[in-house]
């Protein structure tokens, strides 16, 4: 496959100027750089919404398979992992809703206060205040899930993300 230089750039880039004209090349290159943007926002949300579909046929499918399987028990740590795929906006299926119960007031009440009002720094400072020196692995279950919780109302999915690649057992 050939290779395009420094050398050949200038060269379409000269030919542009002398066949479009000063004035006109600027303009060229804006509505040309604004197609190639739409573009790759089409292709990145096609990509988002295929990988999404996948997403929620694979965890309904597995919620599936848990719901037949009468023996097994639905830690905190899963309904961590759903909730935030749902935050994520994974449709589950209705029939599985009865799977797990989400206790809303595990939130502190000051946290919650925090996120109503849209102040993100407090709230995180405040979620900072509550782990203190432990390490994150070393937290409790129903801490982890409140902060979970507060992470998916305030939407810092790629901070949550780390804590839950942290914390969360990997199985294949």
């Amino acid at each position: 496959m050939p290779q395009i230089g420094w050398l050949e750039i200038l060269a379409v880039v000269v030919i542009a100027i002398l066949v479009l004209g000063p004035k006109e090349f600027p303009l060229a290159i804006k509505k040309i750089g604004s197609y190639i943007g739409k573009f790759k926002n089409t292709l990145s949300n096609f990509q988002k919404e295929v990988s999404s579909k996948n997403i929620t046929k694979d965890l309904n499918d597995l919620l599936k398979k848990v719901k037949k399987n009468k023996k097994y028990f639905f830690s905190k740590k899963d309904i961590i992992l759903v909730e935030a795929l749902k935050s994520d906006g994974i449709k589950v299926s209705e029939k599985f809703e009865d799977l797990y119960k989400i206790e809303e007031s595990e939130i502190p009440s000051d946290i919650q206060i925090f996120i109503n009002s849209g102040d993100m720094a407090a709230a995180m400072l405040r979620i900072v205040e509550v782990i203190g020196q432990d390490k994150i692995n070393d937290i409790d279950v129903d801490t982890l899930y409140f902060i979970i919780s507060t992470l998916n109302q305030l939407d810092a999915d790629p901070l949550r993300n780390k804590i839950l690649l942290k914390v969360l057992p990997l199985k294949v």
